[in-house]
């Protein structure tokens, strides 16, 4: 019996136990492979020799370089992939949209992979739907893809915009989807944008947008870890990496691609676009003198442009102008449609009455000066441009960017030479494409170039009532390639050089064999010079072109540092190189407290040291926009002692002037480009002393996710707007010069409640969208909400309570601000006297005159303007006279100290007694004890807010606890 049971162990449980194993390693095996999910589309392609690319391929195979996973593809439509995931049948989908019910069927990545707008396509055949009219869709049918987000954002969409139309949900390919809409099963599609073939599909309109991330399989929940882990390496290492990949694959808007019912209606009345063009400059734009016909990149550019478009032929006319101004003027008087070229900006544009589409093409600008005066040519204060008579451009730049050089006109570019050459200007400015035109001209003169270290764009300007043509031209102007506007620049930049040396050679062939026979001698000279010279550096030196130093430092210029820097690292890409930039602390205050050769001075000293550093530690150096350096050179172990050295050739220039540097590094990490590396060097030197308080940072991985924690916020700007995740809190102020505090207005104050990242503190995002210029964005929302907010308590209690908010610096220099601003008050009913307009003192700082001459309209018009935070800046007293204000609110610094520091009493009755004598009233804001309040009522102050009273609230809660008390 003992035997039988021995047998059968053998038979049975042995196999069993091989079995077990060999599953086990079979899933070890396969621990790597990840059964992802393929949908066509822009996130997923395959070409005709089975070769993938897209979105999601390039995403996943940068996580696969952290993770070590191994790809299994499988295809599908986007629901059934979606379905299949929720099954366990994949284990990985890219494009999901988070919803909270998804969340428990599916493991979503920490980090979203992308950010999509939705949008809704028709068929070309139907003629029936409108882009420009909702009311089309009314009765339609669409087909949206099943379980998708986009089937909630179109029915609040369609609601909003009160659209009836049904919605189908379907489980197609992109390629049965739009068949069936050519078949008639539904008469539309939704979509993201960009995705379609455009001849089975033309865009309508946008009705939603959402984040999109990697989803994982709950049976699968091992890979989170690892793809978290993956994607925070990808955005570490760039912080841009999802805008790089969407620019990438969805650089072609669909709306770009088509021209709607009124932009086609407009092309077919004119029949085609008239161009006037500037003769005589090449590279970019003249007239064939043996065809009469354009000439340069602006013919090749049009001829793109006829055919860019999916649903027109546009037909342009090119016609030659002498100069810039008779162009225009031609214009005006409506003779040609849009001129080129122009570089006004849009405010320019809007002073004389032109639209200014995107950029066509960009040029640096070069500076044409006597070859004997190229090394003093930067320091001088004094310096009188040769300008051509009835070239604008070159008025407009010098207004921009040289306002204090003094222009000369003399007439054509001959005579403009002519004239720096006998000394009637000291230099003569030009595009860099154009400088093959003039160089024989330059050396007949004795002439050299320097880089002015700024580049202009040139436009189409058109007639400030063509709103529908400057929509088409911008149409045309995404979808012409830049590649193929620069190529363009370079051929007849290098065509223009061609014909003036065989003009050149026909004219001068004795002189060319004397100087060669001069030239062979001289080379033989210089031959055994090199033999027998130790020289070498300072050889090499000498070779350096002119246009890569920056004469101000002697250091190189920014795109020649790049370039530098660029070598170095493909010579030895693993040897330790570290990143520095280095920037002066409000140098422009330098400028203007000691003077602009003081100033030059500091520059002079600082570089003078980098120099030395650079002659005992191996590496290059650069300076750009006045007060900033750029280092990259040989890993150092002591960057306080740099910092140091640094600083103390600074504080040698003068004890009665204080002067700071900053300084961030990037230290050598592998793989990373001198490019990304010295970015990343700029970022750890703008956040010292901004938001990290050190003069000294060294950027890490806690500053990186600290960028990319910015980064997040101001993608989301718009999306939180649009979500209403933005919410408005209003804190009360009272009047106190009574015997009873009275409740005269109150402060609008944002609050974000992000979807994701839950409450975040205004500290941490109206910095930073005041720094990348979108706080208007926010700006405009609260005045928005605050206007809505008046309007309801007028209604419901019958008197209007003012409410401050925030205009910024951007809106002060938009043209539009204060008509959008009157409209908005006009829409609810309401008198200026409803809002108080708050502005900071460093709007004043920025731009005076504009600020004033704004300010002076809205006060007209019957606003009330604060002065928010005054005191916190250097110029508060001296600038008080000048400013067109109405009431000023005290930095909270002063309050904050009152009752213990007898100094901050003193400044406070200071700020008291001079507001007093310009006649106005004075708010104190931070008051949070009675202490406080009492030694303001004594000191006479007007009005306060603080947490003594109340603190910000939202608008209900302030109803309540506020409103009805009053």
């Amino acid at each position: 019996m003992k035997k039988v049971f021995k047998t059968l162990y053998i038979i049975i449980f042995i196999p069993l136990l091989c079995l077990f194993f060999l599953n086990n390693n079979i899933v070890k095996a396969n621990d790597n492979v990840v059964r992802v999910g393929w949908f066509e589309s822009t996130y997923n392609q395959t070409d005709s020799l089975g070769r993938k690319s897209g979105y999601s391929y390039e995403y996943q195979q940068k996580l696969a370089i952290y993770t070590g996973w191994k790809y299994e593809y499988v295809t599908d439509s986007w629901p059934k992939l979606l379905q299949k995931l929720k099954d366990g049948d994949i284990d990985l989908l890219s494009d999901v949209s988070y919803t909270d019910e998804r969340a428990s069927e599916m493991k979503f990545s920490s980090e979203a992979m992308g950010y999509e707008d939705y949008y809704i396509y028709k068929s070309p055949k139907n003629k029936e739907i409108k882009m420009d009219d909702f009311t089309t869709f009314n009765g339609k049918k669409i087909g949206i893809n099943k379980d998708s987000v986009m089937v909630k954002l179109f029915n609040d969409w369609a609601s909003k915009n009160g659209i009836t139309a049904q919605v189908i949900e379907i489980n197609d390919t992109v390629d049965q989807a739009l068949e069936k809409m050519e078949n008639g099963i539904f008469d539309m599609y939704a979509n993201i944008d960009g995705s379609l073939e455009f001849d089975k599909a033309v865009p309508l309109c946008k009705f939603g947008s959402s984040d999109f991330y990697f989803a994982v399989s709950n049976e699968r929940a091992d890979l989170l870890n690892k793809l978290n882990y993956a994607m925070n390496r990808v955005l570490t290492d760039n912080p841009y990496y999802n805008q790089e990949l969407h620019t990438k694959y969805f650089k072609n808007l669909a709306f770009d691609l088509y021209l709607d019912e009124q932009e086609l209606s407009w092309i077919k009345t004119h029949k085609k676009i008239k161009v006037g063009y500037q003769d005589n400059y090449l590279a970019f734009c003249a007239k064939d003198p043996k065809t009469g016909e354009l000439t340069g990149a602006l013919a090749d550019f049009l001829n793109i442009a006829s055919n860019c478009l999916k649903n027109a032929y546009i037909e342009f006319e090119a016609i030659a102008y002498p100069t810039i101004a008779s162009a225009k003027e031609a214009l005006k008087n409506k003779e040609i449609d849009c001129m080129f070229p122009s570089n006004l900006s849009i405010y320019d544009g809007e002073e004389e009455n032109l639209f200014i589409t995107k950029s066509l093409m960009k040029t640096e600008i070069m500076a044409v000066v006597l070859e004997s005066n190229q090394k003093n040519f930067i320091k001088r204060e004094k310096v009188n441009v040769a300008v051509n008579i009835g070239n604008d451009n070159y008025e407009k730049f010098l207004e921009d960017n040289f306002p204090s050089w003094r222009m000369v006109k003399l007439g054509d570019t001959n005579e403009c030479l002519k004239g720096v050459s006998d000394g009637r200007a000291d230099c003569y400015l030009i595009s860099n494409y154009r400088f093959n035109n003039i160089s024989s001209l330059c050396k007949k003169y004795r002439l050299s170039t320097l880089s002015t270290g700024v580049e202009i764009d040139y436009y189409f300007a058109i007639n400030g009532d063509e709103a529908i043509l400057y929509s088409i031209l911008n149409k045309v102007i995404s979808n012409v390639p830049e590649s193929s506007v620069n190529s363009s620049l370079s051929y007849y930049y290098t065509e223009d050089a061609k014909v003036g040396f065989e003009e050149f050679l026909s004219q001068n062939m004795g002189i060319i064999i004397l100087v060669l026979a001069i030239i062979i001698v001289i080379i033989s000279f210089l031959v055994l010079r090199i033999i027998f010279s130790d020289r070498k550096s300072k050889t090499s030196l000498s070779l350096i072109n002119a246009t890569e130093i920056d004469l101000q430092t002697s250091l190189y210029n920014k795109v020649y540092f790049l370039e530098y820097a660029n070598r170095l690292y493909n010579e030895n890409p693993l040897k330790p190189m570290d990143a520095i930039e280095i920037n002066i602390e409000k140098f422009h205050f330098v400028n203007d407290l000691n003077g602009r050769e003081f100033g030059d001075q500091v520059l002079r000293e600082l570089s003078d040291e980098i120099r030395i550093f650079l002659k005992e530690n191996e590496g290059i150096a650069g300076h750009s926009e006045g007060d900033r350096f750029s280092i990259y050179c040989k890993h150092l172990d002591d960057y306080k002692a740099l910092f140091d050295r640094f600083q103390e050739r600074i504080n040698t220039l003068s004890s009665n002037a204080t002067i700071r540097i900053r300084m961030g590094i990037m230290p050598f990490k592998a793989g990373v480009e001198p490019s990304k590396q010295i970015a990343q060097a700029s970022i750890a030197c703008g956040l010292a002393m901004t938001e990290i308080k050190e003069h000294l940072v060294v950027f890490n991985d806690e500053l990186s996710l600290k960028e990319q924690y910015s980064q997040r916020l101001l993608n989301d700007l718009r999306h939180s707007i649009d979500n209403k995740e933005f919410v408005v809190y209003f804190q009360p102020k009272y009047d106190i010069k009574g015997d009873m505090p009275k409740l005269v207005g109150a402060e609008a104050l944002v609050r974000w409640k992000h979807n994701d990242l839950g409450f975040i503190y205004p500290n941490d995002f109206i910095p930073l969208f005041e720094k990348n210029g979108q706080i208007a964005l926010l700006d405009k929302f609260v005045r928005t909400e605050s206007v809505k907010q008046i309007a309801l308590w007028k209604e419901k209690y019958g008197f209007v309570l003012p409410i401050s908010v925030n205009i910024s610096r951007i809106e002060i220099l938009d043209k539009t601000f204060e008509n959008s601003l009157n409209s908005l008050l006009d829409e609810y009913g309401l008198d200026r006297t409803a809002l108080n307009l708050e502005v900071t003192e460093s709007a004043y700082i920025d731009d005076a005159t504009q600020f004033i001459k704004v300010i002076n309209n809205l006060r007209n018009s019957g606003f009330k303007i604060e002065m928010d935070d005054f005191g916190s800046g250097y110029s508060s007293l001296n600038m008080l006279s000048m400013m067109p204000i109405d009431i000023l609110k005290m930095d909270r610094a002063f309050i904050n100290d009152l009752e213990t520091n007898i100094k901050n009493v003193r400044f406070v009755e200071l700020i008291i007694g001079i507001a007093r004598d310009f006649k106005i009233p004075v708010i104190a804001e931070g008051v949070e004890t009675k202490g406080q309040l009492d030694i303001l009522k004594k000191l006479g102050c007007d009005m306060i807010q603080g947490f003594y009273f109340s603190k910000p609230l939202p608008f209900d809660e302030f109803e309540e606890t506020i409103l009805n008390k009053k």
